[in-house]
């Protein structure tokens, strides 16, 4: 499996661990939960179902592999921010043409 796949060739997408807990301080036990919170972002909202499916599935197939169960949960789901071509124009009108530098593609 691979993400290129699900992603245009023009877009960018990204999964983020942004933490993680597992086990107890219990010397010599294999922790019996684990928790893994995830941040998943693309740049448009039509990308979004297929970096979910396909993480969805890599979990599941990383679980299954090892005999674990997994439950999935989301929070903070909300649509993809983009810049207002309009409002773009605006800041450079108002800034000047050699005031401000845009990049090609967004900070990462």
């Amino acid at each position: 499996m691979q993400v290129s796949q699900d992603v245009p060739g023009n877009e960018t997408a990204f999964v983020t661990v942004v933490g993680a807990a597992l086990g107890e301080k219990a010397f010599g036990t294999t922790p019996d939960k684990a928790k893994v919170w995830a941040t998943l972002r693309s740049e448009t909202d039509d990308t979004m179902p297929r970096i979910v499916g396909y993480a969805e599935q890599l979990v599941r197939a990383s679980a299954s592999a090892s005999d674990l169960e997994v439950d999935i949960e989301y929070e903070d789901v909300f649509k993809a921010t983009i810049n207002s071509q309009l409002a773009v124009e605006l800041v450079r009108s108002a800034v000047g043409p050699n005031s401000l530098k845009v990049p090609d593609r967004p900070f990462r």
